[in-house]
């Protein structure tokens, strides 16, 4: 019977040592993929991914949290991971992830992403109870 190879998870910090490895051009995506062993799509992805992100990198602090929120959002709905709900028949999140933000993404200020009152200087959405 023949085994599957466990996936191999990465760190942030070793994939943008690769990409940007493979951003330089030194070396070819075969040799960068013998010497990270890693295969050589994967390094292509990582690079693309890398430089589709960098600006996250110059944007200010009001960006940042919507680029983070954009960044999370986006990496699961990549995982597809969820339950079948069986009266549906979609895919619903087996997580919930919740950011104590008033500085919300615009296309992430939605139904599907918020619950509660909208916070602002006249309507705290943390009263006193």
């Amino acid at each position: 019977m023949e085994t599957k190879k466990k996936r191999e998870r990465h760190s942030a910090a070793f994939k943008a040592k690769v990409a940007v490895e493979a951003i330089k051009e030194k070396e070819t995506l075969q040799e960068l993929a013998s010497r990270f062993k890693v295969s050589a799509v994967t390094i292509s992805k990582w690079k693309s991914e890398f430089l589709s992100n960098s600006a996250l990198a110059f944007s200010g602090d009001a960006d940042a949290a919507k680029n983070f929120q954009r960044m999370v959002v986006r990496r699961l709905q990549e995982l597809e991971t969820g339950n079948l709900n069986p009266e549906t028949g979609t895919l619903e999140p087996n997580y919930q992830l919740i950011f104590a933000t008033s500085n919300i993404a615009d296309e992430l200020n939605a139904p599907a992403y918020t619950i509660g009152e909208e916070y602002s200087q006249s309507n705290k959405s943390l009263k006193n109870i």
